[in-house]
């Protein structure tokens, strides 16, 4: 059974409880949550020696919090279990998830910093007495965590990284480009540190356009036919170009990267390079791309290739991608977590007529072998266009679309009819998704783009099609948090991929009429603060900006320029991620049919810091805790299973909280004009904010590690990047001192603003003695400091 069908269930047990606690005349039942709303009367254990306060710097406004009834928890168990947590921000989410059948310990005192933290022996006995170990992961606890679980030898302890869990963004050390401007002032292409490779629609040219000093080399590759799609890996090192005339595929090695030495990152600037990997097949067709992993289909013999980035990365050209066989298709293979695949399945009547029954049938979901794991029960006709999430992955069909999901070892499926009043052959033929989404994007070009969300089997038309105006193409920005939509006029939308709410439109920059056809219409990549888009028609990619749409450069290509792929350093600091943690794939296409569009997260530039490849501060984003305390409640079920229903129950009711707590954040920010939604904080901690709301972190007064000093190059790099950027405030944070920070503000002008909260929560009962205090408290001090 899934996860997602044992919190529905919680659910339902907490409504029929809550039925009949009303019916005896229960007055508890309708008492309200509080601001924490936290079940049970158990409190966070958290060592306070030596921990520091520091002066509030801004009043707190609090948010109305909706009162919620709370589930009514079973008979208590005979032991509670005992839960340490590494941090008491992870206390704080136990406690309210786990209520009065945990007991929970945070081994990081109040106002403390989770990267230095030293533990005592107190702790060894902690860690190895506790049912459940909690941590937030990803590097953040990686050398004194590591030290006392070996230490501690706790072998009936179960250890968890929440982070882990929350698709959490990509963390790479880049220092300077804080100047993105001229002598004269003027905007200039070396702002990204980048390539575009460009593919011709017409003939197997692949142009190269290079960013920094926007030169252009026409033709510098020849793909062998027309470029069917070229899409970039995950770190947007690699790009994958299939040419299924040619029957072949390419892989370029973009030549800008971030190469690790020890505790820094070296900037590597090579050319772009071909790599010389044998990919010759019979007819490949499809590709896309998500997380490590990229698959091509060979329709011609049902072949599934399987390139890893990493290894990629290790071994270049002589790299020897995985391979099976699932039988001749006009096919698809999307790349789920765990190394699971989720695969087309042959018509039965395909070698009977290979022309008439090529499409598939339905999928399954097989390991990296190609050993089948599960396989849908419901039928999926005319199966074409496909997307992925990590855990589930998407197929469209005439009528519907199928969805299949992989949870832990739990397999399901599930066929999302048409809305009513759509006809019968009704058909969605390329599908979008991304890591972090719960919902894809489907188009046709008979019936427009639609919302399709498997997790309550509903579909609904975003843009509807006429023979006038339609949707003709669709990408999803490198970070998910936008969704950009080119009509068949040649205005291009763009749109919130979470909400849906218009964020941006542009016209007439496209030559007109614009071309419709799959082989040269307008196809987009996207970058950091971005967006590219190939004229076919009129011979030019343009650069446009990525929050207003307005075109900042542009370049002649010969030919028809059509399939773009950006490739180079996949940073900044308004990237989602990771998918980003994760990128997500793009289909495919057809000479007659849809292409279907591929999504890649990014890897976000962090100015530096002491953590590994992944960014550790994921609470900082409401919607990715409400995966975390899912995870957390999952963990307490295996644990104790007679609270299972009470922990899923109290997981959806703070979850809810989480909501609350994400709309109000949007209101607060809502009041700040865009140019002035910038940020320079102690340490790189908030790139989840101001991925989620709309920031931009302009710099780091410590931009390696909470300890290490910057040099005085670095100092004044972020003293320039903060005049040019016009920044009114700089942000400290407690437990760290605001010496360098004090003197940056002097420097600038900007106002020292002092006593954020990153790494843990403040004193119990206090501003900050909650996450969701922490958050308001936050959240008020930066809206206000701004204004």
């Amino acid at each position: 059974m899934s996860f997602r069908k044992l919190v529905q269930i919680g659910l339902l047990l907490s409504a029929m409880l809550l039925l009949f606690a009303v019916a005896c005349g229960d007055d508890t039942a309708d008492e309200p949550s509080g601001d924490a709303a936290t079940p049970g009367t158990t409190a966070v254990a958290t060592p306070t020696e030596g921990a520091a306060t520091q002066p509030t710097q801004a009043p707190q406004t609090q948010a109305p919090t909706q009162q919620r009834t709370q589930p009514t928890p079973p008979p208590p168990p005979a032991e509670k279990l005992s839960v340490v947590t590494t941090t008491n921000i992870l206390a704080d989410w136990a406690s309210v998830i786990g209520g009065d059948r945990v007991e929970v310990t945070s081994l990081l005192p109040a106002d403390a910093d989770p990267h230095t933290y030293q533990p005592g022996a107190k702790d060894i006995t902690l860690v190895a007495d506790a049912d459940l170990v909690l941590s937030i992961g990803l590097s953040l606890e990686a050398t004194w965590l590591e030290e006392l679980i070996t230490n501690a030898a706790g072998d009936s302890s179960e250890i968890v990284a929440v982070g882990e869990y929350v698709d959490p963004i990509d963390f790479v050390e880049l220092m300077g480009e804080h100047d993105d401007h001229d002598e004269n002032g003027e905007e200039h292409a070396g702002e990204i540190m980048g390539r575009l490779l460009i593919g011709d629609g017409e003939t197997g040219a692949m142009s190269v356009i290079d960013l920094e000093h926007g030169d252009v080399e026409q033709d510098a590759f020849d793909l062998g036919s027309r470029a069917g799609r070229i899409y970039p890996t995950h770190s947007g090192r690699f790009a994958i170009a299939v040419s299924s005339d040619a029957n072949t595929v390419h892989v370029f090695d973009g030549g800008i990267y971030l190469e690790e030495h020890g505790d820094h990152f070296d900037l590597v600037e090579d050319e772009v390079e071909s790599l010389d990997i044998d990919l010759t097949g019979d007819r490949p067709v499809h590709l896309y791309i998500s997380g490590e992993w990229a698959t091509v289909f060979y329709d011609g013999s049902g072949d599934v290739v399987l390139l890893n980035e990493h290894e990629l990365e290790e071994e270049g050209s002589d790299y020897v991608p995985t391979k099976f066989n699932v039988g001749g298709q006009h096919g698809a293979a999307v790349p789920l977590a765990h190394e699971l695949f989720a695969v087309s399945i042959q018509h039965p009547s395909y070698d009977s007529d290979p022309s008439e029954y090529g499409l598939p049938v339905g999928a399954m979901i097989v390991d990296l072998h190609g050993d089948e794991l599960f396989r849908a029960e419901e039928g999926c006709e005319g199966l074409h266009g496909d997307a992925g999430n990590g855990h589930a992955a998407v197929f469209g069909c005439v009528g519907g679309v199928l969805a299949v999901e992989a949870d832990h070892g739990e397999y399901e499926s599930v066929f999302i009819p048409a809305p009513a009043g759509e006809p019968d052959d009704f058909r969605i033929t390329s599908m979008w998704g991304y890591d972090g989404l719960d919902h894809f994007f489907g188009l046709g070009s008979a019936v427009g783009l639609y919302l399709v969300e498997p997790e309550d089997g509903s579909m609904e038309q975003i843009i509807p099609a006429s023979e006038d105006l339609r949707p003709i193409n669709v990408a999803v920005s490198h970070d998910g948090e936008k969704l950009l939509v080119v009509m068949s006029d040649g205005e291009l939308r763009m749109y919130d991929a979470h909400d849906m709410d218009l964020l941006a439109s542009k016209r007439d920059f496209l030559s007109t009429p614009v071309e419709a056809g799959f082989w040269a219409r307008p196809h987009i990549a996207t970058a950091p603060d971005a967006i590219f888009i190939t004229d076919s028609v009129g011979g030019e990619v343009m650069q446009l900006d990525g929050h207003d749409l307005e075109v900042v450069d542009h370049w002649d290509v010969d030919g028809n320029p059509t399939k773009i792929a950006f490739v180079g350093i996949l940073g900044d600091s308004e990237d989602h991620e990771e998918e980003g943690h994760m990128e997500e794939g793009e289909d495919h296409g057809h000479e007659e049919e849809e292409e279907h569009g591929h999504e890649e997260e990014g890897a976000d530039a962090h100015e530096g810091h002491d953590h590994g490849e992944l960014d550790p501060h994921f609470w900082f984003d409401p919607l990715r805790v409400k995966q975390a305390v899912n995870t957390i409640a999952e963990k307490l079920s295996a644990l104790d299973a007679d609270g299972q229903s009470y922990f899923l129950a109290n997981a959806v009711s703070y979850g809810e909280e989480l909501d609350d707590l994400h709309h109000w954040i949007e209101e607060q920010v809502s009041q700040l004009p865009e140019d002035r939604r910038v940020l320079v904080t102690s340490h790189d901690a908030f790139q989840y904010l101001a991925q989620r709301y709309g920031f931009e972190v302009v710099g780091t007064v410590f931009p390696l590690s909470t300890e290490a000093e910057p040099s005085a190059k670095e100092m004044i790099e972020l003293i320039e990047a903060i005049e040019h950027e016009g920044v009114p405030a700089v942000f400290g944070e407690r437990g760290h001192s605001d010496r360098l920070a004090q003197r940056v503000a002097e420097e600038t002008g900007a106002e020292l603003i002092g006593g954020l909260y990153a790494g843990s929560l403040g004193q119990p009962g206090g501003e900050a003695g909650t996450y969701v205090d922490l958050m308001r408290f936050n959240v008020t001090t930066i809206v206000e400091a701004l204004q």
